[in-house]
């Protein structure tokens, strides 16, 4: 039997299974009703089969791929970098390492316009790449201040007004002074071509090569004897470890920085009976490789003690 209410009068009557689809009056108030058909089965979804997946934080699966395709392709290029980023470094070391030398040079000899070209060089070279060198990172800032230091030299040239050149003090001599800036100018090359080789903490030999620059010169004006002042910055770089003094002899791959930070030295020198001798030192902060520097600078120079 199937179960209809009236339509009319909200009475339920019931009528034969084979009087669906018909049109059947209601016993209590006449109104003629459609009698509905029987409800059809309804499949249910197999408990067996899987929900789709949703997407990943509302991301579509294709885009989602491509994100995670992304980022292993970056986390790639990062390890890449770190490995091989220090291959430039050491390809383009060498040149600007000169060129700071020439501009230190041409400082000291009053040629500000070479010397912004040489600082404008190793700007130009560096650029905005990261570097993992501390040497280098200390270079550009050294760089960026000396290109500042030419401009204003320039434009103070330009706008004093013309005077006599400066006469050195009557007991100096020239040639000696003339030859403490030559010396000063071939430091950086002098220090760089003498490195040594050692046994670290753990009793492994490298090979330490010392990092020369921002050398400035500066003749002290005041009455004899005849002062002149050296500052300059270094850092080190070693070797790989080795087994044997031979082997860190044998290996001229430079690769490490031995300190986060450089040394800043500064000797004053002074000229007794045509000899330079240093009469004071000051570096900032000490390490252990200040008795080597004096060592370098007392041959560089022809120091005899202080």
């Amino acid at each position: 039997m199937l179960d209809v209410r009236c339509s009319s009068c909200d009475q339920i009557f019931q009528v034969e299974d084979d009087a669906a689809g018909s049109g059947e009056a209601c016993p209590s108030c006449g109104a003629i009703n459609d009698v509905p058909g029987p409800v059809a089965d309804v499949e249910l979804p197999s408990l067996t089969s899987a929900p789709p997946r949703p997407a990943a934080w509302g991301i579509p699966s294709p885009l989602w791929w491509l994100l995670v395709f992304a980022a292993v392709a970056c986390f790639i290029a990062t390890i890449w970098s770190t490995l091989h980023g220090d291959e430039w470094e050491r390809r383009h070391l060498q040149a600007l390492a000169d060129a700071d030398q020439r501009a230190a040079a041409f400082l000291v000899a009053g040629d500000f316009d070479q010397a912004g070209r040489q600082y404008q060089f190793i700007l130009d070279t560096l650029g905005t790449r990261p570097l993992q060198s501390v040497y280098l990172r200390q270079l550009l800032i050294t760089a960026r201040q000396g290109l500042h230091v030419t401009q204003t030299n320039r434009w103070a040239a330009a706008t004093a007004p013309s005077s006599q050149p400066s006469i050195p003090p009557a007991d100096a001599s020239q040639d000696a002074i003339q030859h403490f800036q030559r010396a000063a100018e071939a430091f950086g090359d002098f220090v760089r071509a003498r490195p040594e080789v050692f046994q670290d903490e753990r009793g492994n030999w490298r090979r330490r090569q010392l990092l020369v620059w921002s050398v400035q010169v500066q003749l002290q004006p005041q009455s004899p004897p005849t002062q002149i002042v050296l500052q300059y910055q270094f850092n080190a770089r070693r070797t790989a470890a080795h087994g044997t003094p031979d082997d860190a002899l044998a290996d001229s791959e430079f690769l490490y920085d031995d300190r986060p930070l450089p040394t800043r030295c500064q000797t004053t020198f002074e000229l007794r009976s045509g000899r330079w001798v240093a009469v004071q030192r000051q570096t900032d902060p000490e390490t252990s490789d200040d008795t080597t520097m004096r060592k370098l600078e007392d041959q560089a120079f022809g120091a005899a003690g202080r």
